[in-house]
């Protein structure tokens, strides 16, 4: 399987609309991101606030990986926004990604809803995932979950090769939630 890692894509389209500014928790590991997204999608809405959440990958069909206040989104909202996103991917030459289409559509969905906070999972790794194309002023934590053997292909032979891959997505003096490890050199590289 070919993957093409790069953010350049994706930031080139998403610079094509709107800038996204919603108060966000972006969430890497490899074990417990999607407890740990809905754990919080629930303490933010029990909270009082509206809230968006984004995890990876779907489940039946990739508009059920966007909600909105606990909903999964509209299909007629998504489509309406995913063609919007397509027409300037095709015009503008980007070769985005269907997951960078994807994530596009999500983020303007989000935005456009002026949600209070968006709770948004890392797909694949984290430093060079789609997601990581969130503004750093957006980014109000960032979480790291447990951290195993995964997608090595990918991201790295060791515990600690992946680590510094999910931690890609801290940004410089914000605040990190860092889960308990499993391998003492994942902690370590996060730490670092």
């Amino acid at each position: 399987m070919s993957i093409d890692l790069t953010l350049d894509r994706i930031r080139n389209l998403i610079s094509r609309f709107e800038r996204y500014d919603r108060p966000t928790v972006h969430i890497a590991g490899t074990n417990g991101k999607g407890s740990v997204s809905a754990f919080l999608a629930s303490i933010f809405s029990s909270a009082g606030l509206s809230v968006g959440r984004f995890n990876s990958p779907h489940l039946v069909t990739p508009s059920d990986c966007i909600s909105i206040n606990s909903k999964p989104i509209a299909d007629d909202l998504y489509a309406s926004i995913k063609s919007e996103v397509e027409v300037v991917n095709d015009k503008e030459g980007c070769k985005a990604s269907d997951f960078e289409v994807l994530t596009v559509a999500a983020l303007l969905a989000f935005e456009r809803a002026k949600l209070d906070v968006v709770v948004c999972e890392v797909g694949l790794g984290g430093r060079l995932d789609a997601t990581n194309v969130l503004p750093d002023e957006a980014i109000i934590a960032s979480v790291i979950t447990s951290i195993a053997l995964d997608h090595t292909a990918f991201l790295g032979s060791t515990p600690a090769a992946i680590a510094r891959e999910k931690a890609g997505i801290i940004r410089k003096n914000g605040l990190v939630i860092l889960a308990k490890q499993a391998y003492p050199e994942a902690a370590a590289v996060v730490e670092e």
